[in-house]
C-alpha cells in the first residue's frame, strides 16, 4: 500500500500541472491539454487513493463531494481535447467552443474550494 505521504506528494505534483496548465492555455499550445490530463490523472490518483474512512457523516459527505469534484476534473481534461464545432450527443445538437473546458474547470474549482476550508473546520470541531 502507498503510504499518505506518497499519495499527497502525488496529489500536490498533479494540482501543480493542472494550475500550470490551466495558465498556459491561452497559448493554444497543442501540449497543454496532455499535460493537463496528466495532472489531472495523478491528482486524481493521489486523491482517490486516501484513507477517508469516517464515521461522521458530514465527513463523508464532503469527502464525497471531492470525490465528484475529480470526476469533474477528469471530464474538464476530456472537454479539452474536443475540437470547436457541433456534436451530436444523444440526438441533441451541442456547440463546444475553444474554452468550453472553463465551465466545467470553475465547477472544480468552486467544489475544491468549499471542501479545502470545510473538512479542516469539521476535523477541528471533532
Amino acid at each position: 500500500m502507498v503510504s499518505e505521504k506518497v499519495l499527497g506528494y502525488m496529489e500536490m505534483a498533479g494540482e501543480t500541472l493542472v494550475v500550470i496548465a490551466s495558465a498556459l492555455w491561452i497559448t493554444q499550445m497543442a501540449w497543454v491539454p496532455y499535460v493537463f490530463a496528466c495532472g489531472a490523472i495523478v491528482f486524481a490518483i493521489g486523491r482517490m487513493m486516501q484513507n477517508t474512512e469516517t464515521d461522521n457523516l458530514t465527513l463523508r459527505r464532503l469527502y464525497r463531494q471531492r470525490h465528484m469534484g475529480i470526476i469533474i476534473l477528469l471530464i474538464t481534461a476530456a472537454v479539452m481535447f474536443l475540437h470547436p464545432g457541433f456534436y451530436n450527443v444523444m440526438g441533441y445538437n451541442v456547440h463546444v467552443a475553444k474554452s468550453t473546458w472553463l465551465i466545467t474547470f470553475i465547477v472544480f474549482c468552486i467544489i475544491e474550494v468549499y471542501t479545502a476550508f470545510r473538512i479542516p473546520n469539521v476535523i477541528k470541531k471533532g
